[in-house]
Parts: structure tokens; C-alpha cells; sequence
């Protein structure tokens, strides 16, 4: 969706250095630990950063500077929120979200069974 200024609304509050092309390859994120999800996207068609924002306004939360050829979301430490896993080269880098678990009851999101299967179907055009 563009604006009158013929740039589109994700470009209005994307860091003034983030691609014009967008993001793609988005993911839900349950980053927080609380019961809202963000989203998690790369910048369109590059090896490059990596972002969380609200879905909703497009605000940018976090921007990892990477080199991210490859971008999944999972509950790598089986705490209740998801890591950002990201293939750069032939390495791969796990970001986790450092302050404290709001709810530290939860349990990990792998006991979902609707989660491992969805995790395990995971494609470029269904994340």
C-alpha cells in the first residue's frame, strides 16, 4: 500500500537505512513472553538485517545488523518465547530475547502439538 508521497507506509517508520524493497519471509513471533505476537522479517531479496515489528503499524521493536541468507523462528530454549535462528553463510546465529520471562510458568511451545507440525512444514511460501 503506498501513501500520496508514493512511498509505502512500512517506509514511514522503517529506519531511515532499511531497504525500500520491504520485508519478506515473516514470521510470527511470541519474542516477549506475553500473550501479543510481533512479526519477524528480513529485508526483501538480500543477505542482510533482520527485523521484529508490531504488525499491526509496522514499528520496528529490534533490528539485528546480519548477514541473514536464511531466517526461521522457533522456541530454540524451550522457555515459552521464541529465538531468531539465521543462517549467514555456512554459520548459523541464535538471537534471544535477554530480558526476563514475564511468565515463567509457561510451558514450551513444543508441547503444542499444532506447533511441532507447523514448524516441521515450513517452506518460503508458508512459513
Amino acid at each position: 500500500m503506498e501513501t500520496q508521497s508514493g512511498r509505502n507506509k512500512m517506509d514511514e517508520v522503517a529506519p531511515t537505512d532499511w531497504t525500500d524493497s520491504g520485508v519478506e519471509t515473516i514470521h510470527t513471533i511470541d519474542w516477549t513472553g506475553k500473550r501479543h505476537q510481533l512479526a519477524c522479517a528480513k529485508e526483501r531479496h538480500e543477505s542482510v538485517d533482520v527485523c521484529i515489528f508490531e504488525p499491526l503499524t509496522g514499528k520496528f521493536v529490534l533490528r539485528l545488523k546480519e548477514k541473514a541468507d536464511r531466517l526461521y523462528v522457533a522456541d530454540f530454549f524451550r522457555d515459552g518465547r521464541e529465538e531468531i535462528i539465521l543462517l549467514n553463510g555456512n554459520q548459523f546465529h541464535i538471537h534471544q530475547n535477554d530480558r526476563p520471562n514475564p511468565r515463567l510458568n509457561k510451558k514450551s511451545l513444543w508441547a503444542n502439538h499444532n506447533y511441532r507440525r507447523l514448524k516441521q512444514c515450513h517452506n518460503y511460501y508458508s512459513p
